[in-house]
């Protein structure tokens, strides 16, 4: 395990490497994004969700979670033009959030807007919070640190990860004069995540299959020996699940993808 002052090295420079990245896209880049960087930045999309979430309830339930993902796959290959047209209307009027979008669609409704913005703002914090905890819990992982122990709040890695991201998010998201402005540095450094997410992936997966186990036959092996197939079965969820998690994971990247269309591209 690792000590608190060793995380803490790493997470100081893997935030310096984001900053330094942000920087040089800010400063030597002509305001517009790369496809590339504009299809990495997407990786966003998966957060720690995905690492604890997604993997611990596929883990208890099978596949029924894995039909949100069917659900973005199926937006970008056959609903692209729909997207498209969303993302060429908000660049053509300056919207910068789904809220201003749908305010738009009904006569520049200002009760509309706020409506949704109150609403994006209830689901978002919740969400924001599950992320902290998430890092907060790896942190405790690592390091064999008991959470919830800390008598005040500044003894808690979460407020110092909170802190640092806060002012991330204003030197180099906040701080534009122009909500509709292009913010190259952070789509950058948001791509440049993605890539250490799929390497991430790709490492857990080699680990697992070559560390821990002799091949992914032998993985397959296991699970036939402890009939986990056969437990899953057990658990498994009605029919409409599948098809409402497809249609969640649709509509949840499409509103995420056009609120940051016009923004960050």
């Amino acid at each position: 395990m690792f000590s608190i002052g060793v995380i803490s090295v790493i997470a100081l420079a893997y935030l310096g490497v984001l900053f330094a990245v942000a920087w040089y896209a800010d400063k030597f880049s002509n305001n517009r994004s790369s496809g590339w960087i504009y299809g990495l930045s997407l990786g966003v999309y998966c957060t720690s969700w995905a690492f604890y979430g997604t993997t611990a309830q596929a883990a208890n339930n099978g596949w029924w979670l894995a039909p949100t993902y069917t659900g973005t796959i199926l937006l970008f290959v056959f609903g692209w033009q729909i997207y498209t047209r969303i993302a060429t209307i908000c660049r053509q009027q300056q919207l910068t959030s789904m809220a201003d979008f749908l305010a738009t669609r009904y006569g520049q409704s200002s009760r509309l807007s706020g409506l949704v913005s109150l609403i994006s703002v209830i689901a978002i914090v919740p969400y924001i919070a599950l992320q902290l905890n998430a890092t907060s819990a790896s942190i405790a992982m690592l390091t064999e640190v008991e959470r919830g122990k800390n008598d005040y709040f500044y003894q808690d890695s979460t407020f110092y990860i909170t802190l640092t991201l806060a002012l991330f998010a204003i030197l180099f998201g906040a701080r534009r004069v122009r909500p509709s402005e292009h913010n190259p540095g952070l789509m950058a450094s948001i791509a440049f995540e993605s890539v250490v997410k799929l390497l991430a992936f790709v490492g857990v997966g080699l680990f697992i299959c070559f560390g821990l186990f002799d091949s992914p036959q032998a993985i397959f092996a296991a699970a036939q020996q402890q009939e986990i197939a056969a437990q899953m079965q057990t658990t498994a969820s009605p029919g409409y699940v599948y098809w409402v998690h497809v249609l969640l994971g649709l509509l949840g990247d499409l509103v995420f993808t056009t609120s940051v269309s016009y923004r960050f591209y």
